[in-house]
Formats: C-alpha cells, structure tokens, sequence
C-alpha cells in the first residue's frame, strides 16, 4: 500500500520552539504527551518533586536569609493560610507580567493623548498623590470621558493565553475570596480559564452586599475600585474616593469588615498611602486586636537599610508585615506562593 511507503518515509524534526514537526504536522510536546495520561501524570511528578520544588526552596532559603523576620512571618501566614483565614489583595503590579501597564505607566501614557503636563502629572504620582493625577484627566477640557473610556478599556484588558507570571499560581491557592483594585480584567481570565470560575464579581459599592452573599462560601472576587469594562463602576476621581470611603457606607463598612475579620496578603501593591492603606491604618488604630496582615514587598533600591528599616516600621504601623525578596519579582512572588501552596517551610 501506498501508505507504508509514507510511513517508513516519516521523518520528526524537532523545531526551536520544542515543536516536533512530522511531515509537514506540527506537534508540541505538551499536546504529545496529554495521548497517555499515565505518562503525563509520571512526568508531571517528576518535575515537580526534582526541578520546580527544589528551584523554589532554593530561592526561598535566600529569602529567609535575607531579613530574620521572613521566616516567622511566614509561618504566620502559612497558619492564616491553613485556617481559610487568609485573602490575597491584589495590585497592579501582579498584572505586569502579562504586558498590563501598572496605574501609573497607564497614566503617564494617557498623557500623551491630552493636554495634561508630564512634569506636573509625575510630581502628583511622586507624592502618591494618584487621586489627584486623575482627577487632572477629568477636565472636559483636557480629555472627554468618552477617549477617557476607551483607554481604559483598550489598555487594560488581556487574553487567556497573554497571562504570565506568578499571577498564574493564585487559582491553585485561594479557591474563595480574592480582592483587588485593578480594573483589568485578568482575574476573572484567570479563573476562568482555570476551570473555576467566580460565582460573584462583586464591584465598587457592590461590595457592601458581600456578607449577605458569603453566607453561601462562594468564589467571590471583590473589584473594590471597579472594572475596565463599565464606564459608571469605578471609583477614580477624589470624589469618587471620597464618596466610596467615606465612614458609614457598605463599601467602607465592608472593607474594615474583612480588614477585622481575614489575614490579607497583598501582592504587587506598592502600600504607598493610599486610601485602603488608610482605612487599615484607621482599623489598626480602632481596633487594637485587628489581625496582622502580610506583604511580600521587594527590598528598597540598592538595599539600603535606613529605606527598608523606615518602610517597615511605617508599613507595621498600619498592621501589615512585610516579608522581603531582592530577586526578580516574578521568581520571588511564585516561589513564595508555592511555599504556601507545598508548605516549603
């Protein structure tokens, strides 16, 4: 038959990509192996007991060396963790990986679409003032809501396949509540495509209807300061802030809630004094027996440790406890999680 004579002439190249093409077929290893589930599950355990768990405890036996604190904190959040007592409170800075900007490099790319000075917007961001910075964009006079929306929703939306780094690990972990003040959509990506999907997305003032709702135990993301597919949910302005947490209302009642009531462990945030860092402050101060909260924060540039002592004693004073890495963030944030997830202590 003509076929054996195509078969026995079959030859496999292996491209640079890992590709392994087959006549004119291209196969990648992953969809090869997936044909033999045995094997698939023998070679995935085998990575991860000889490659991935030892790479990440080396790194973390790096990381505990680096500050006598991180050992112990961690140990604390690991028991916050093992209690279901533990919530990730995610910032820009978990998105990065996946080509997002952080609030910051959006705003500074806004810029060049209006009439808003660069100088004057970069000395608002400097101080931490961000409120302030948008607020510059609100002028109808410097942008119209409508270019205001579009790059908002254009810039901060991401595909499935575009996710990268140690955002990817989080579905593994927190399998209940998830908290963050990003507008991009990456969350609810993530989740999806991970075959577990939110039962709620709850946004802006929505949050003040959690407790009703939790009684359930659903998945449930909180968007705290909105989404970048709803132009009238987001909270963005000084006013907006204002309004939102302002003593008295769902959203703030809710917020302190949870700050009284779970561990949070916040994950590329930058804790400047922001609103949530103050509303923390305000419960640290009320509230004396508030639970610590947790942060795996990168080293100060150049390590200077007058920086890093003076960041934490004022990152503590609000409740949050910082755990310190000075590698590559993506590298140090998966390690660290994957210390929560095998319990590589």
């Amino acid at each position: 038959m003509l076929k054996d004579f195509f078969e026995e002439q079959l030859t496999a190249v292996v491209t640079n990509n890992g590709d392994i093409t087959i006549g004119t077929t291209s196969f990648s290893p992953v969809s090869i192996l997936q044909k033999d589930e045995d094997a698939y599950q023998d070679s995935y355990q085998t990575w991860l007991d000889e490659i991935w768990i030892p790479e990440q405890t080396e790194i973390l036996e790096n990381i505990w060396k680096l500050d006598n604190d991180n050992r112990p904190r961690f140990k604390k959040l690991s028991d916050a963790f093992q209690r279901k007592q533990l919530i990730p409170f995610i910032g820009s800075g978990m998105s990065s990986s996946s080509g997002l900007p952080t609030w910051r490099e959006f705003l500074v790319a806004l810029s060049e679409k209006s009439e808003v000075s660069i100088d004057h917007l970069n000395q608002l961001l400097d101080q931490g003032k961000f409120e302030e910075a948008f607020d510059l964009f609100l002028d109808i006079k410097v942008m119209n809501r409508r270019l205001l929306h579009e790059q908002i929703h254009n810039r901060l939306q991401v595909k499935e396949t575009s996710i990268n780094g140690a955002i990817r690990l989080i579905p593994d972990i927190f399998s209940e509540i998830v908290i963050t003040t990003n507008l991009d959509n990456i969350l609810e990506k993530l989740y999806t495509y991970s075959d577990a999907p939110f039962d709620d997305v709850l946004i802006c003032n929505d949050i003040g209807t959690f407790r009703e709702l939790r009684g359930d135990r659903k998945r449930m993301l909180l968007k705290i300061h909105g989404c970048c597919e709803k132009m009238d949910r987001r909270i963005l302005g000084k006013e907006e802030y204002d309004e939102a947490y302002c003593e008295g209302t769902g959203f703030h009642t809710t917020l302190a809630f949870l700050c009284q009531s779970y561990h949070f462990l916040f994950l590329g945030c930058s804790l400047s004094i922001d609103r949530t860092v103050r509303l923390l402050a305000d419960v640290a101060t009320k509230d004396k027996g508030m639970p610590n909260h947790f942060a795996f924060m990168s080293v100060p540039d150049n390590s200077d440790l007058c920086l890093k002592r003076e960041r934490e004693l004022e990152l503590t004073r609000y409740g949050i406890f910082p755990i310190w890495y000075n590698g590559d963030h993506d590298e140090s944030i998966g390690a660290l999680l994957t210390g929560i997830l095998h319990e590589l202590q």
